[in-house]
């Protein structure tokens, strides 16, 4: 029986160098489409148990079909059930054996693995917001929270626009995301008429609005209002001058706070009638993480 299996989508261009990779290393491997021969749910969760990394990893969920049928991206037995009935939305390319298995991206995993050199995941527990979470969905609503908005010196700051997956397609931004520590703001921009209530906290300098890659934000939120950005912090360049080795939102709760959040229901659609308790735990999750990282990264020295 051979030592190693090496889970691979031949439509796969990361799939395929990954293979040429293995052939280099002359490895003997068992070369399993998993396309053509979906694993079972068995075989998955024995994966999974092996897995070196997030469980949210295994799932490709920028995919469309994850969109529009979202699944819990924490629970193993839901990952592996809903990967046996779709197997195109498991992660490519993967390589398991002697008691582990690691998805091959970057591909040096793979060589990592073969050496016996790859470095353990730490099992990360899952954060989200702790806080009281309020959905605004009126302009009086809007109003009512402004000068509480405006009373604080440090937000979370996000949007949230409904996915494209057909060229040329585009959607305007469709939540507006504010969280302090104990509070959380979501705001359904499509139900506001007179989002320029709020102007004074986007363009106060004395009030600090920190997210995570926000100059596309900025541009979408200008779309809907004139407004003269003050006061915005880019956490990725706070991380990038503490040498972090990751920049993203999710790696870097993972390498600052010892602990990971989902990322599952950022394909969903944010502009449904009515959202969803994990659509609005999720959004509300991710202001507040950013405001949380960069509380942490500027506290230490």
């Amino acid at each position: 029986m051979l030592s190693w299996k090496f889970y691979h989508n031949p439509q796969c261009s990361k799939s395929r160098e990954a293979l040429s990779l293995l052939e280099a290393e002359g490895q003997d491997f068992q070369i399993i489409d998993y396309i053509k021969e979906p694993l079972s749910v068995e075989d998955l969760l024995k994966m999974i148990a092996q897995l070196r990394g997030p469980l949210s990893s295994l799932v490709r969920a920028k995919e469309a079909d994850f969109f529009h049928a979202p699944f819990d991206l924490t629970s193993a037995e839901e990952v592996a059930l809903r990967l046996s009935e779709k197997p195109h939305l498991m992660e490519r390319p993967i390589l398991q054996g002697k008691g582990s298995a690691v998805i091959g991206r970057p591909l040096e995993n793979l060589k990592a693995l073969l050496k016996g050199q790859y470095t353990t995941q730490p099992a990360f527990k899952f954060l989200s917001f702790p806080g009281k979470i309020h959905l605004i969905n009126t302009d009086q609503e809007l109003q009512a929270i402004a000068l509480a908005l405006e009373s604080h010196k440090e937000l979370g700051f996000d949007t949230e626009t409904r996915p494209a997956f057909k060229k040329g397609e585009s959607y305007p931004v469709a939540l507006l995301q504010l969280a302090t520590d104990t509070d959380a703001y979501i705001i359904r921009l499509k139900h506001i008429k007179n989002i320029e209530v709020i102007k004074n906290i986007f363009e106060n300098p004395a009030v600090a609005k920190v997210g995570a890659a926000i100059r596309d934000d900025l541009k979408q939120l200008q779309k809907r209002f004139h407004f003269q950005p003050h006061g915005f912090i880019e956490l990725q360049t706070v991380a990038k001058n503490k040498n972090l080795k990751n920049i993203g939102l999710k790696g870097m709760t993972e390498e600052v706070l010892q602990a990971t959040i989902t990322k599952g229901p950022k394909t969903t659609n944010w502009e449904a009638q009515e959202l969803t308790e994990k659509q609005i735990l999720y959004a509300a999750t991710d202001a507040w993480i950013g405001l949380k990282l960069y509380q942490k990264l500027t506290s230490d020295p």
